[in-house]
């Protein structure tokens, strides 16, 4: 285990049953350690993240750090990019379903891929919140916080078919990606042209790209949990088309991610850039 993870400390919790629609779950990670480079994989993904320590990222790999503002909306990635730490990680990050951007950022999800922005100007009635978040150190504290901010938002909000669709497809779809597009819109109860519609407005994304973030997704988690290439290849046709979708999504190999892995970097969505170098295997 490294020295980031020796140290850190970390809280997660998902929001009360009235707001799960909206936000997935809040995380808060605090840690003192020498400085830290990490390759992060694509995701689809919106978070609200309040930086209240030394954070850097871009939004495509080797493109220039920048540093991170109080609050920052991160939107989806389709590719890797880097988050960087300085001496002091200190974060509080709120994971927003598709719903939850539409709703509480005022935006399709669509509008935030590939990209990362400011939350005042996405939202600029956040400000406050950030505020406030930051300046309470306890994670139940700061969650209060963001229950009453999202409850107020959301006051007198109407779900009409498309957005009662929005709120379950992201989850249907990461939960059962080898599912086809036709059964995955007949379990939400509209046709698969409203589906890739639906996919179209709101994630700028195909049904069948999401389904291969999905898949490639379930193999880095497989393998981080049990190191078993075999089993991190269940959702593919065979370990060649795993190795493709590694290589495609991570820029690894399979087995090179394995020994990253068990090299001591815990970091679950990306790997420790330095340790990388350090056991010669090339971030391309």
């Amino acid at each position: 285990m490294n020295k980031t993870e020796e140290t850190a400390t970390n809280w997660s919790s998902p929001l009360p049953p009235a707001l799960r629609p909206w936000i997935r779950m809040a995380i808060q990670r605090r840690a003192v350690a020498p400085p830290k480079l990490y390759r992060i994989f694509p995701n689809m993904n919106c978070e609200i993240f309040i930086n209240c320590g030394e954070h850097f990222a871009n939004a495509r790999c080797g493109e220039p750090l920048y540093p991170l503002p109080l609050a920052s909306v991160f939107g989806p990635k389709t590719r890797s990019y880097d988050h960087a730490t300085g001496a002091r990680s200190d974060w509080f990050l709120l994971q927003l379903t598709p719903l939850g951007v539409r709703d509480l950022l005022g935006c399709p999800l669509a509008a935030l891929v590939d990209a990362d922005h400011d939350l005042t100007a996405v939202a600029p009635g956040a400000a406050v919140l950030a505020e406030r978040i930051a300046g309470a150190s306890q994670f139940a504290t700061r969650l209060r916080i963001v229950e009453a901010w999202a409850m107020a938002r959301l006051d007198g909000a109407a779900i009409g078919s498309r957005h009662s669709a929005l709120s379950r497809v992201h989850a249907v779809m990461l939960n059962r990606p080898r599912t086809s597009v036709g059964a995955i819109a007949a379990q939400l109860g509209i046709g698969a042209r409203q589906l890739r519609t639906i996919m179209r407005d709101e994630f700028r994304i195909s049904p069948k790209a999401l389904l291969g973030h999905a898949r490639f997704e379930h193999a880095w988690a497989t393998l981080f949990h049990t190191g078993s290439i075999s089993q991190a290849s269940a959702l593919f046709a065979d370990q060649a088309h795993l190795t493709r979708a590694f290589r495609r999504y991570a820029h690894l190999t399979p087995n090179q991610y394995r020994r990253l892995k068990t090299s001591g970097d815990a970091i679950r969505n990306g790997v420790d850039r330095g340790l990388a170098e350090r056991m010669g295997i090339a971030l391309y």
